[in-house]
């Protein structure tokens, strides 16, 4: 594997990864502070985590020194643009959402009739920021815009409106019927080619690492498996959701979806090797 950590991640986002690797179990804090230190975060940090996700109610103290997942937190999904954004204390504007539902994200791109969310926002930087993280554009001055392949309902979009920004949108509607022109010009607000390349990298990193770790974990076994594969796994993972978090749900008619199954497909197989290797990891602590 040849992903690398160059410093310590964010503890929020890796406590929600440890957790997430066995979503219906509980973690000792000793067992957080070991997880952390393999990563280069420290004690104290790991337990301001802990607070910080307590807060937010993505955990749950279920006995003294023990915490797990908050049901909200096992109901979270795959992507922004289709199931909501979750904000941290420590990066407001990153959604720190698990995978763990592939068909949900790849149905909802499947599903596009060719009609467009648009929403007249007023003053814009009040609204730029949440409406980007759920893959709308910007089309004109106040108008942004997105191809509706969102599970989200008008009365949804109003009430995360006003819960993201503290104010209702001026306008929401749907539109079914657009020029040639206007298509063309919303398609080209997004960074389609990069988005597609940056899955074909993901796609070779993931096949290169998934096969180097089923040699490890075969030669593991009963023992303990090393810090660094530890830390290469993350790295790696954190790469690929970032990467289909970013993703603002596009239809089939404009993204490669073979590209997103496919590096889906991987991280997960991925992953389930790595709930193996953290499983052996914390069961020593």
């Amino acid at each position: 594997m040849s992903s690398t950590l160059s410093h310590p991640p964010s503890a929020n986002r890796f406590l929600l990864h440890v957790f997430h690797l066995q979503p219906q179990h509980s973690l000792l804090v000793q067992q957080v502070i070991a997880a952390c230190t393999v990563m280069g975060i420290s004690a104290n940090n790991a337990r301001v985590a802990l607070a910080r996700l307590c807060r937010s109610g993505l955990l749950v103290l279920v006995e003294r020194g023990c915490y797990a997942l908050s049901s909200k937190a096992l109901l979270q999904k795959v992507n922004p643009a289709v199931f909501g954004v979750t904000n941290l204390d420590d990066n407001p504007s990153t959604a720190c959402l698990p995978l763990q539902d592939q068909d949900a994200f790849l149905s909802a791109s499947l599903s596009w009739r060719g009609d467009y969310f648009m929403v007249y926002a007023s003053p814009v930087s009040r609204h730029k920021s949440w409406l980007s993280a759920i893959g709308f554009r910007q089309l004109e001055p106040y108008l942004f815009v997105r191809p509706n392949t969102l599970s989200w309902t008008v009365s949804r979009f109003e009430s995360q409106a006003k819960l993201e920004s503290k104010a209702c949108v001026d306008r929401l509607f749907l539109v079914s019927e657009l020029d040639a022109k206007t298509t063309k010009s919303i398609r080209q607000l997004y960074s389609i080619k990069r988005l597609e390349q940056g899955y074909r990298h993901c796609i070779k990193a993931l096949e290169k690492s998934n096969k180097m770790l089923l040699d490890s974990l075969s030669d593991i076994k009963d023992s303990v498996p090393n810090d660094r594969i530890l830390r290469e796994c993350y790295v790696l993972l954190e790469r690929c959701d970032v990467l289909i978090q970013q993703d603002p749900c596009l239809p089939v008619q404009w993204l490669d979806s073979g590209l997103l199954a496919q590096c889906l497909k991987l991280r997960f197989e991925l992953h389930e090797k790595v709930q193996r290797l953290w499983a052996s990891r914390l069961m020593a602590c």
